[in-house]
């Protein structure tokens, strides 16, 4: 099975189901004292479509934005031995618990063979443990309220340096779907539209994300539901998204870590196979 651009999105490899892809008709603004100001959420009119329909959708012609893989079943004896899922509850208690603390670095090494890379070009993002039934995951720090919608900015690049940025890969290891919600067109692109409509200077994320919706709220976002033993890789600096626990059945754990990814890396991805003995 291709990985990339021509992705089949059945990971049938993982045992676990394919990936489920979900198109909607567009974000809306959320008025709630757990969200901070001017925040947008996907509208929850969400419709399934087949993995051609959304080859048909994309915006981008030869720029892949979002790859799925399946972790290797050697690689995943550990994973099946470790019973912390039935404990875990809150980001504490996953922070705190040694068999986490030993899958995190399992990955890290399965990260560092599986994109020829070396330790020091990894950024580890650790794991995360959220609750099932949230519409949105991504809070401000300081003030704990959620976001929404929203770009990535660990390296706080210009619009038209985005690209350049390091890619999110994020292990689902937990024993449910998670979702993660995506606009097809990367940031640059859309700066790009924005600045045949609006008549002045758009500088800055929070600057770029207001008129973007407003001129665009409209457009669809994209939600694909994960399943266990799965790995998305998705360059977040670069695509307004949020993951997701409103649909899943469990409590989610995800172990996420951000690499760089090179036009050479990215043509060697579409070029990989999961094979049947995988399984």
């Amino acid at each position: 099975m291709e990985i990339g651009g021509n992705v089949d999105l059945n990971v049938k490899d993982c045992n676990q189901g394919p990936v489920r892809i979900y198109r909607n008709s567009g974000c809306e603004s959320i008025e709630s004292a757990e969200y901070e100001e001017s925040s947008y959420v996907p509208k929850r009119d969400w419709k399934e479509i087949s993995t051609e329909e959304y080859r048909a959708s994309l915006e981008l012609k030869g720029e892949n934005i979002l790859y799925f893989f399946s972790l290797e079943k050697n690689e995943f004896e550990f994973y099946t031995q470790a019973k912390f899922h039935d404990k875990i509850k809150d980001q504490l208690m996953a922070n705190q618990d040694p068999e986490i603390g030993k899958l995190v670095d399992q990955l890290k090494r399965f990260t560092l063979r599986k994109f020829d890379l070396n330790e020091e070009e990894v950024q580890e993002l650790g794991v995360k443990c959220a609750q099932k039934g949230q519409q949105t995951l991504t809070r401000n720090k300081n003030s704990n309220k959620y976001i929404g919608l929203h770009f990535d900015s660990w390296e706080t690049r210009e619009v038209a340096q985005r690209k350049n940025s390091k890619w999110r890969v994020c292990y689902n290891i937990g024993t449910s779907y998670r979702s993660i919600y995506l606009v097809n067109s990367t940031a640059e692109k859309i700066h790009g539209e924005l600045l045949e409509r609006v008549d002045e200077e758009i500088t800055g994320v929070s600057n770029f994300m207001f008129h973007y919706f407003k001129h665009y709220a409209s457009n669809p976002i994209y939600r694909f539901d994960v399943p266990p033993k799965t790995a998305y890789l998705v360059p977040t600096d670069n695509l307004i998204h949020d993951g997701s626990t409103k649909y899943s059945e469990s409590v989610d754990l995800n172990v996420s870590f951000r690499i760089p990814m090179s036009t050479e890396k990215i043509k060697g991805i579409s070029a990989w196979q999961i094979s049947n003995s995988n399984r």
